[in-house]
């Protein structure tokens, strides 16, 4: 082979090179997932749906133990409810009256792991954590959060309480109630209950 065969075929080379690697790199690109979306979405309503906050948007004081009253349908259960959390991390155990686990729940950024005889197999933690969050979180990060998706998010403080909203147009889609010893969230869309109430008022 003569030194312009070679001077011809090595840019060519180089080209397929190149060209190979881009493929590759579009290939491997399009097969690793964003972190949210290892995360299911929580249906707010039938047609619009949000992801968790991340675990940073609930503070560490925001209690680490609570009395757990829940009422789902036409069932219910009570329990005690330790809450740990950190920036990347939000671990709810519920322990019913028997001193049996009734769930379990972990939850980071890409993640969220729910374990429970007792609560609908079908039923997503994340459904979960995101009330937890709209109880907790603060408020300007629950109100862009969820005008992103068309959704509206308010509070409202009188003396002895704070009120916060979540509609979709006009639908009163949930209610969280706060009080100096009890945190009530109903969610008039799904129709159920929890009750938050601290030790000192079991």
């Amino acid at each position: 082979m003569n030194k312009k065969t070679q001077k011809r075929k090595f840019p060519l080379f180089l080209s397929a090179l190149s060209a190979a690697a881009s493929a590759f790199l579009l290939i491997a690109c399009s097969s690793v997932k964003a972190p949210q979306a290892l995360l299911n979405k929580v249906y707010i309503t039938n047609t619009k749906s949000v992801y968790p906050l991340p675990p940073s948007s609930i503070s560490q004081d925001s209690g680490d133990c609570w009395y757990f009253q829940g009422q789902f349908n036409n069932s219910s259960l009570n329990a005690v409810l330790y809450m740990e959390q950190s920036n990347d991390e939000i671990h709810l155990l519920l322990v019913n009256e028997m001193g049996l686990e009734a769930a379990e729940i972990n939850f980071t950024s890409t993640e969220c792991t729910i374990e429970s005889p007792f609560l609908p197999k079908k039923l997503k933690g994340e459904y979960i954590i995101l009330d937890f969050q709209n109880a907790f979180a603060p408020l300007n990060m629950l109100e862009n959060h969820y005008k992103k998706s068309g959704l509206t998010f308010t509070e409202e403080k009188t003396e002895n309480s704070k009120v916060r909203k979540l509609y979709s147009g006009k639908k009163l889609i949930e209610e969280i109630t706060e009080t100096e010893k009890t945190v009530t969230i109903k969610n008039y869309y799904r129709t159920y209950t929890y009750i938050l109430t601290l030790p000192e008022e079991f």
